[in-house]
């Protein structure tokens, strides 16, 4: 796991891997406890937002896929 209390890893089969590292109480005070926990919350947010923009690229997708008129030639 990468050093610090966030990181990540890249693999190209596995994709993107995010890495939390709890934080020892003893050693961190309580103002950068708050900032980090700040930051962690940011990056799940933005995580999300790629998330949401990845769901509706896949709705427009099939909408323009989606069902269209078909012209049937009847005799």
């Amino acid at each position: 796991m990468p050093k610090g209390s966030i990181g990540w890893e890249w693999d190209p089969e596995d994709g993107l891997t995010l890495h939390i590292r709890p934080m020892l109480r003893e050693v961190v005070s309580d103002e950068a406890r708050a900032h980090v926990k700040t930051s962690r919350k940011e990056m799940l947010l933005a995580f999300r937002d790629l998330l949401d923009a990845a769901a509706r690229k896949m709705d427009e997708k099939e909408k323009s896929q989606g069902r269209g008129r078909t012209k049937i030639k009847v005799e």
